[in-house]
């Protein structure tokens, strides 16, 4: 079975790995040397800022996007597609202290201290609002990005879209799958 690209943007084999440059904002000498060794490895595509928050936005309402354009330059001019990612999954520290009720509360009704990765209550106004926040601000600055490579789940099109779930997936993925699952719930993504 053949599919055709996902993407006009991208018609090829996506190659590439979770990137994390917001560790070295500090020494960005050391993002020129992932250019360099992406290209060796053949990569193509890097997902971005999955838990970038804190470097994105240090203190409520203060972003800080200087190193991210970088990056984002700095892949476009390596034709390096980026999925930009939504830093939801690690809030940033002065999210907890100063709005306690976005942390996890835990089986015995105790909340969650702060520092683990998607350790977030979803149903808090205050951390779903913060979270529109940060995803707008990203969505509005980097949309045109000559980088950004993020095409919407339901986007997909022709057979792959249409096709039963088990037909594109060999009988070695299945095991992850739950025998009741039949199809692939693609446009729910």
């Amino acid at each position: 079975m053949k599919f055709g690209p996902i993407s006009q943007k991208c018609s090829h084999l996506l190659h590439g790995a979770d990137y994390y440059p917001e560790q070295w904002v500090a020494t960005p000498g050391i993002w020129d040397e992932d250019m360099r060794l992406m290209k060796l490895a053949g990569c193509n595509v890097v997902s971005v800022g999955v838990f970038a928050w804190a470097a994105l936005e240090p203190a409520e309402g203060q972003f800080e996007f200087g190193w991210l354009d970088t990056i984002m330059d700095k892949l476009a001019a390596n034709k390096v597609h980026a999925l930009l990612a939504t830093p939801s999954g690690a809030k940033p520290l002065w999210l907890s202290w100063k709005y306690p009720e976005v942390r996890r509360v835990n089986a015995a009704g105790v909340r969650e201290p702060h520092g683990k990765r998607h350790n977030h209550c979803r149903t808090s106004p205050v951390y779903r609002e913060k979270c529109r926040i940060i995803n707008r601000k990203l969505a509005e600055r980097y949309k045109d990005h000559p980088a950004l490579f993020n095409p919407p789940a339901g986007a997909l099109s022709g057979p792959l879209r249409k096709s039963n779930f088990l037909s594109v997936n060999p009988p070695g993925w299945r095991p992850f799958w739950p025998p009741s699952q039949k199809q692939f719930p693609i446009s729910n993504c």
